[in-house]
C-alpha cells in the first residue's frame, strides 16, 4: 500500500476516494467487510442478494476464486481434522486395552511368585530335621495357597526325580522324606476341599497319592 502511495505521488496521480475502496471486493488491502455489508444490505433487494452471493461463489474474479479457495480449505481443514480425531481414538482405545492386558498378566505373574515362594518355604521346612514340637501349621487360605495346592503334584514328582537321580549313585531317601513331608503339610487342606466337593481337588488328591505310590 505504502508502495502504491508513493507511486501515485511521483507520477502525481489522483487518489481515489477511500468510500469507493471500502467497497471494492478486489481491493482487499482497503476493503471493509463491514462497510459493504452494510451498503449491500439497506440498498438492494432480496433477489439482488441472491443474485450477488451466486456471483460470489461461482463468480470468476479473484474475490470469488479466493473464496471458493478457502471454503475448499475449511472443507479439507475439517475432514482431516476429523480422521486425526478418529486415529487418536483408536490409539487411545488400543493402549486402553493392551494396558488391561498387562495388568491382567502382572496379576498373574504377581500369583505365580507367590506359589513358587510358598512352595519353596514348604520344601525348607520339610528338609529340616524334626525337632520335638513341630511349629503350628499356617491357616489355608484358598485365595492365596490355590495356585501352591495345584501345583503339588508337580513338585512332589520333581523331588522324586531328583532323589532317583542321586540314588544312582548314593541314597535317596532324604528326597523321598521331603516328599512324603511336604504331603504331610499340604494333604489336610487338600482333603478338607475333597471333602468340600471343591471341583479338581479330588483329581489332585489322586495325582499325588498316585506320585508317592
Amino acid at each position: 500500500r505504502k508502495r502504491r502511495t508513493r507511486l501515485r505521488d511521483y507520477y502525481a496521480l489522483a487518489t481515489p476516494r477511500e468510500g469507493h475502496h471500502q467497497l471494492d471486493l478486489d481491493s482487499p488491502d482497503s476493503f471493509d467487510p463491514h462497510s459493504y455489508f452494510t451498503t449491500l444490505s439497506s440498498t438492494a433487494s432480496l433477489p439482488d442478494l441472491l443474485k450477488r452471493e451466486i456471483e460470489l461463489l461461482n463468480g470468476t474474479s479473484p474475490s470469488s476464486s479466493e473464496i471458493r479457495e478457502l471454503d475448499g480449505e475449511r472443507q479439507s481443514l475439517v475432514y482431516n481434522h476429523h480422521h486425526e480425531l478418529i486415529d487418536a481414538s483408536d490409539t487411545i482405545r488400543k493402549m486402553k486395552s493392551r494396558a488391561e492386558a498387562l495388568d491382567t498378566s502382572l496379576d498373574a505373574l504377581k500369583t505365580s511368585f507367590e506359589s513358587v515362594s510358598q512352595l519353596s518355604a514348604a520344601t525348607t521346612r520339610a528338609a529340616e530335621p524334626p525337632s520335638a514340637a513341630p511349629p503350628p501349621r499356617p491357616a489355608f487360605n484358598p485365595l492365596t495357597h490355590l495356585s501352591a495346592l495345584l501345583s503339588l503334584p508337580i513338585l512332589l514328582r520333581a523331588l522324586l526325580l531328583h532323589g532317583q537321580a542321586q540314588g544312582q549313585g548314593g541314597d535317596h531317601a532324604p528326597s523321598q522324606a521331603q516328599a512324603h513331608a511336604l504331603w504331610g503339610a499340604w494333604e489336610p487342606a487338600l482333603r478338607s476341599w475333597e471333602d468340600g466337593g471343591v471341583e479338581g481337588a479330588r483329581e489332585v488328591g489322586s495325582e499325588c497319592r498316585e506320585v508317592l505310590r
